[in-house]
């Protein structure tokens, strides 16, 4: 497990509801992508901002680069259980198909 951690922060989604992170993810394993300038309507129904200073949030998780695209797998505690950076490509699907194989909780 990484020693990265969500940390407690208000986030809030394009329906203008409010969520606390972690403690607003559903799952035992939650797939989170951190991402700037989204312009995909299927994405932005999906997505949660945040306000505020964006270090907050990437420096604790280890997030030097944020000209791309950061994809993490997360537990419920907001444990990073594991992480890529960049666009998609098969061999991201397959590495996170793996993960969350390899971190399944019943």
């Amino acid at each position: 497990m990484s020693m990265h951690v969500l940390r407690r922060i208000r986030a809030r989604n394009l329906e203008g509801v409010d969520v606390d992170l972690p403690d607003g993810f559903t799952g035992d394993r939650n797939v989170v992508a951190i991402a700037t300038a989204i312009r995909e309507p299927v994405i932005l129904q999906r997505t949660l901002t945040i306000h505020g200073d964006v270090n907050r949030v990437t420096r604790p998780l280890g997030i030097e680069d944020r000209s791309t695209i950061a994809l993490l797998l997360v537990d419920g505690s907001g444990h990073v259980l594991w992480r890529r950076a960049g666009g998609f490509t098969p061999l991201l699907a397959h590495d996170l198909e793996a993960a969350l194989t390899e971190h399944h909780c019943e």
